[in-house]
Formats: C-alpha cells, sequence, structure tokens
C-alpha cells in the first residue's frame, strides 16, 4: 500500500488530490501539509511511504523541504508536482533529488501513474519534460539565473514580469509592501539585472511567459 503524504498550501488543490486518489485501491492518503515546515513535521509524524510536494509553499518552499528530507530520509520517493511551466525547473527537480515532476494540470490516470511509478523506486518524467531532460543530461548547460531564485522568489518574480505593481502584489499574496520590496531587490541581485524592464525581457528571452499571455 502506498501511503501518501500531499503537502501543498491550496485547499482546494488538495481536496482535487484527494478526490482523484479517493477509491484507488493501492493509494491512501495519510496526511496533508498546508506549508513548508507542516510538511517536515507531517514526514517525521505520518507513517507516509512516498511524498507529493508542491514548489512554491510558504515558509520553506519546495526545494528546500526536498532538501531536508534528502538529509533526513534520502529514500523517501518525492514526486514534485507544480503549475511552473518552464521545464528548467524539472531538471533542478531531479538535481536535486527528487524522484519525478509533474504538472499541476495533468489528466488523473498521469498523477496516479507517477505516484505508483516513484513510490516503485523509480522515476517518473511526463511526456511534456521527458526530451528536454534528456538533451539537458547529453548537453549540460550552464544553470540560468531564475533557477537560483527559491519558491517564494519565483512566485514573485513571476508576478512582477506579468506587470503587476509592488503593492497589488502585496495584497495578493498577503504579505507586506516592503516585504515585496526587498524580495524584488533580491531577484534583481541573483539574476544580475537593475529593473522590471530587464526582469520582463529575461523572460520573454527564456520563454517564461507563454502561460501567461
Amino acid at each position: 500500500m502506498i501511503r501518501l503524504l500531499i503537502a501543498d498550501d491550496h485547499h482546494i488543490l488538495r481536496a482535487g488530490l484527494r478526490t482523484v486518489l479517493h477509491g484507488v485501491s493501492d493509494i491512501e492518503v495519510v496526511g496533508e501539509a498546508i506549508d513548508g515546515e507542516d510538511a517536515m513535521r507531517k514526514v517525521c509524524d505520518t507513517e507516509c511511504n512516498a511524498v507529493l510536494l508542491d514548489i512554491n509553499m510558504p515558509k520553506l518552499d519546495g526545494f528546500e523541504v526536498l532538501a531536508r528530507i534528502r538529509r533526513k530520509n534520502p529514500d523517501l520517493p518525492v514526486l514534485m508536482i507544480s503549475q511552473l511551466p518552464d521545464k528548467q525547473y524539472a531538471m533542478r527537480a531531479f538535481k536535486a533529488g527528487a524522484n519525478g515532476y509533474i504538472m499541476k494540470n495533468c489528466e488523473p490516470a498521469q498523477l496516479i501513474e507517477a505516484i505508483r511509478c516513484v513510490a516503485a523506486g523509480k522515476r517518473y518524467v511526463s511526456r511534456d519534460f521527458s526530451d528536454v531532460l534528456l538533451d539537458k543530461m547529453i548537453n549540460p548547460s550552464e544553470n540560468l539565473p531564475h533557477l537560483l531564485l527559491s519558491g517564494r522568489e519565483v512566485q514573485i518574480f513571476e508576478l512582477l514580469v506579468s506587470g503587476l505593481g509592488l503593492t497589488e502584489i502585496a495584497d495578493m499574496i498577503c504579505i507586506s509592501r516592503k516585504t515585496v520590496t526587498t524580495y524584488r531587490m533580491r531577484i534583481l541581485e541573483k539574476m544580475q539585472l537593475q529593473s522590471n524592464a530587464d526582469l520582463i525581457k529575461y523572460a520573454i528571452y527564456h520563454d517564461l511567459l507563454r502561460d501567461q499571455m
């Protein structure tokens, strides 16, 4: 029996995942986590033998949670789930030790297949990512600057390049405008850019806006 922990900060998504998995004979949802810190607690407190882990979560993002899981339990299967369209994040997830990577808009049958695959000790790569991952392994290239961003920084980067202002972003994700300003400065520093216009140009050049247009 696959005893699955679901870690995602959106209640509606967790409820949807429970509905999809309800009645699947070999998968039991044994716990849910609402943020990164909660995920680490639940990994320790529940008897899960597989984790479905979102990338963008408060307190600790998915990559930070994955790193901590790997230090504590290197053999625990982890399937990363995300709405991030950039295939570079799939590559980053596998480099960080994920067993699989899947998009939130996948078909239910694909999700079930992915969970079973990683729980069996295999790697799961959806058709959307298999070609690009193979290409990256054959022709490795230098990491792009946006891959250095944390989960929260990725979220704010995406909102900035979509044209939202600092106050709008603060209201949308329930943090202060000053905090958004601090994140913006970190993003610009990590990516070695100077302005929002530079961020937008970068996003266009690397085809990061395709799902926002």
